[in-house]
Formats: structure tokens, sequence, C-alpha cells
């Protein structure tokens, strides 16, 4: 069962704690309960932790636990209530072998098969969801989305996919494959810039449809030099008609311009100010005292933020 207060934990004869980012906090009740307890997930340490039963690990998804949860929760809203209540969610592949340094599978030297689609895939459920960290990486990536095909329905891989490893036959099966919104991809590294464009090239070139980037910021570098490699990736992405969706790194939290990073993900990530806007006027009218400070008393930051293209299509 899902466990969601302290009263319902009571009737339990063991939990089991997962949670998908370090900084998120358990519970206050959760050690008052005197009952065994093992935890697991991303949020904990992955790199050391014991891999599932394979029973466990292949057994076919309870989609009825969260149904309850999802359709009352004020924190679950829009396409995120699409995903509990909607869609088959499940791993294809796991692993990748780019090993950066920010993420919690940066150890991992492959991507290999998870499991198939039949494992995870309910019929009656209109999406399918797929959570692999590097599917174009996976030799035998045909396979998995002929299974895909096979089951008629809009898929999404919700991590960003690798456009670094773009192929003719991939972008032709991207273009015919039924998805789900955005085709996403990944842009975290300014030094990644020239496999980014060889792959945007072959893509464009094979697929039109609505594509969003995620672009990391506040990780590899400090101050201008990360405002400078930010808006050229940005930049990067809007010339071949990519959303870039802005991915704050906690480490960005000690920046002098963590105001300016929060501003940029709030206009990035809203299509109707990226699509037609600047981000120099969206936090002169609606950036905190901080950030507008910012933008008054540094030529440097506003001239970088002027290089900003507007997405107008």
């Amino acid at each position: 069962m899902l466990v969601t207060t302290m009263e319902q934990a009571m009737d339990c004869d063991s939990l089991s704690i997962s949670k998908v980012f370090t900084e998120s906090s358990e519970p206050g009740w959760i050690n008052l309960v005197d009952v065994p307890k093992s935890r697991g997930g991303t949020g904990y340490d992955l790199q050391n932790a014991a891999p599932l039963p394979y029973e466990i690990e292949h057994a076919f998804p309870d989609y009825a636990l969260y149904e309850e949860f999802a359709k009352t929760s004020p924190y679950i809203h829009g396409t995120g209530r699409d995903a509990y209540l909607k869609a088959s969610i499940g791993f294809t592949t796991r692993g990748c072998f780019r090993r950066c340094p920010f993420c919690v599978n940066r150890n991992k030297t492959r991507v290999e098969e998870a499991s198939r689609v039949s494992e995870f895939y309910d019929p009656t459920r209109p999406y399918v969801f797929l959570l692999d960290d590097n599917i174009l990486g996976y030799p035998k990536w045909a396979d998995v989305f002929a299974q895909l095909e096979e089951t008629g329905k809009k898929i999404s891989y919700r991590q960003g996919m690798d456009i670094r490893l773009m192929t003719h036959d991939k972008a032709k099966t991207l273009q015919r494959i039924r998805y789900w919104k955005d085709i996403i991809f990944a842009f975290g590294n300014i030094a990644e810039s020239e496999s980014f464009v060889r792959g945007a090239d072959i893509y464009r070139e094979h697929c039109d449809k609505e594509t969003m980037v995620y672009c990391l910021i506040g990780f590899y570098k400090r101050g201008l030099d990360e405002i400078r490699d930010f808006v050229t990736r940005a930049n990067v992405c809007k010339r071949y008609g990519f959303f870039p969706y802005v991915m704050r790194h906690k480490d960005g939290e000690h920046d002098k311009y963590k105001d300016i990073y929060t501003q940029a993900a709030r206009f990035h990530n809203q299509r109707s100010f990226c699509r037609h806007g600047s981000l120099l006027e969206y936090i002169r009218r609606y950036g905190n005292k901080t950030s507008r400070a910012l933008l008054d008393n540094d030529d440097e930051l506003r001239r970088e933020l002027n290089k900003l293209v507007s997405l107008d299509k």
C-alpha cells in the first residue's frame, strides 16, 4: 500500500522508503514508527545500493497505488497528473556511458536492456512514459522503438535524450513514431556544442516536431562565465526551433547570479515568454529586488543577456 501518514505506517509490518532527489526530506514521523525500514532510490546512495530482486524489478506496476494520491494532491497538477493517471511508466534501458559529473549514473559505463515494454505496458492507458537514461546510446534502440510502436500509443522519453548520438535512422524514427507533446534532448555543457550542432542538423533534416532541450545552469562554471555559456547554448537551441528548458543545479545557489538563474528558469520554462519575449524585460517587470538590482548595476550582465534571441515561430 502507499503510505502517506503516520497512522497508515503504524499498521504496516515494514516500510520501504524511496526518494528521487537528495535534497528531499523524509516526513518527521518516519522514525517514530517502530517497524523495519529500508531506503532506496536515486535520492539516497544509489552508487552503493544493492540491486532489487529480479521478481521486484520485473514485476508489473500496480498503477492503482498512486491514483487517489494523484487526484487529491495539491503538489501534482497538469501533465504531472497525466503521468500518474494516464501513462504506462517504465525503463526500457538503464545506464549510460557519458559519466557526467552531476549525474547519479556517473559510475555506469554502458546502456543495457532493463525490461521489455510488455512488462509495464497497460493497454487501457493512452500514453507510455519512459525513464531511460540514454536510449539513443543503446545498440538495439530500433528494437525498443519497434516495441513502442506496436502499442499504438503516444510515447515520451522524459529524460533528455542524447542528440549527440543522432543518426539519420534515429531522426526518421522520431519523426514517424507517435510522440506525446515535446521530444526532449539535453544540452548541459558548452563543451558539447560541436556534437550538439551536428546532431541537431541531422535531426532537423528529418524531424520537424516540437522539441525541448534541458539546459543545465549553475554547475560547470560560476559568474559571468556561466551566464555566457548559458546564453550561447540557449541561442543554439533557438536556432533550431528548440525550446530551452532551464534546469538549475543546486550548486548555483551559492553563485552571485543565483537570482538571475531563477528568473531565467521562470522565463524560459514558460512558452509564451520564451517564444516572443526578452529575459531582460521579464526581469525588469517580474524579477525580484536582487535580480533587478543586478541588471541595474552590472553592465556586463546586461550585455550578455541582451544577446539572447527570441524564439518567434
